[in-house]
């Protein structure tokens, strides 16, 4: 666009509006997943925030013990931990409940198979399906998968395969 915006003639004059619209199209777009990318990132923020000070106050609930502090000890163990322990369980609640309304959450805390998958499927273009597919069940399947390539070969698939499984079961010779 600002390229476009130095040139002079007519025609850059008809991109530039073509790709203002088109910007003005995608910034629209875009939007509602800005806020909830922002709606989503300060429920993360504020869980963590809780369990890092619910996390502290058990810290110096160790030390108000250990000094005989009994009155902030008290405090701290029948008043702030349970109230902040509460806090965390609605927070999580509500970020369960938010994550089942959603289809996918753009932000997760913790990293699954299934997201490594996915994106190493998008990288490879292997479907997901092949990736998270158990390397038992690849194994038991390979014969049948090679006689159905390799026609006329049946033979040959079969001994591919065996050897195949045998490295796999880190056997390398028939003896073993």
């Amino acid at each position: 666009v600002k390229a476009l915006e130095k040139e002079s003639d007519k025609a850059s004059m008809t991109r530039l509006e073509e790709a203002k619209k088109e910007l003005a199209t995608v910034a629209n777009e875009l939007a509602p997943l800005r806020e909830r990318y922002e709606n989503e990132r300060q429920m993360i923020d504020e869980l963590k925030s809780c369990k890092l000070k619910l996390h502290n106050l058990k810290r110096k609930l160790e030390v108000m013990e250990a000094r005989h502090d009994v009155a902030s000890a008290a405090d701290l163990r029948y008043e702030a931990i349970p109230g902040l322990e509460g806090r965390v369980r609605e927070m999580e609640r509500t970020r369960q409940e938010y994550e089942k309304s959603n289809e996918r959450p753009l932000l997760v805390e913790t990293v699954t198979p299934e997201h490594i998958a996915e994106i190493v499927s998008r990288w490879t273009g292997i479907p997901v399906s092949k990736l998270s597919q158990g390397e038992r069940a690849r194994l038991l399947g390979l014969e049948e998968e090679l006689k159905r390539h390799v026609v006329g070969q049946e033979e040959a698939a079969s001994a591919v395969s065996r050897a195949v499984v045998r490295s796999a079961a880190k056997l390398s010779r028939r003896n073993q």
